[in-house]
């Protein structure tokens, strides 16, 4: 695997498996990295790259979106900590106060979609493979990823020739020669 940072004009190997911290960036206009998710994005569409998106990647940016809704109505800085106890005390404050959002992450696949641009939800149920989990397990075993992000790299790995990033956890990935896969990794700053 290589990973690489983003650059604006960037050439993608497709098609492009994007993590949950793009569709949060790229729906909520507040966020940091709003600016750099719509022109990654807006560079993806251009090229009629495809693009790949998960339910894991759904579920993690709604509870991105929901963390984040709780952080601005507490008044509490980035990173702190946010619970499922705290979810189920402040859902409907975060729907009526940043309801957009929640909705936003589902609305501007389908938005990529009714545009005519090719999107396509992985794993279907003919292409979750042993292999997919078995590489799953070795990321986490060998490189210390999380559940949830080696499932992402298995995922991207079986599927996509380019997966974009803001989490730097998956420079650890690096060299892992068995794979092809460019690691895109997105910052605020385009750098």
């Amino acid at each position: 695997m290589l990973v690489t940072c983003w650059q604006p004009g960037h050439t993608f190997d497709a098609p492009v498996y994007v993590d949950a911290n793009v569709l949060v960036g790229y729906a909520a206009s507040s966020h940091h990295l709003y600016k750099s998710c719509r022109v990654v994005v807006g560079d993806m569409l251009m090229a009629g790259v495809p693009i790949l998106v998960s339910m894991i990647s759904l579920q993690e940016a709604w509870w991105g979106m929901f963390r984040e809704s709780y952080r601005r109505i507490n008044r509490q800085r980035p990173g702190s900590r946010f619970s499922r106890s705290a979810y189920r005390k402040h859902r409907a404050a975060a729907f009526q106060n940043h309801g957009q959002w929640i909705e936003g992450v589902a609305r501007v696949v389908h938005d990529w979609q009714g545009a005519g641009h090719p999107v396509d939800v992985v794993p279907d149920s003919t292409t979750f493979a042993p292999a997919m989990t078995a590489a799953a397990i070795r990321y986490m075993r060998d490189f210390d990823f999380t559940p949830d992000d080696a499932l992402h790299l298995a995922l991207a790995e079986a599927h996509a020739g380019t997966y974009v990033t803001a989490d730097s956890d998956f420079k650890r990935a690096e060299g892992v020669s068995s794979s092809k896969l460019e690691i895109v990794h997105l910052t605020s700053t385009g750098t």
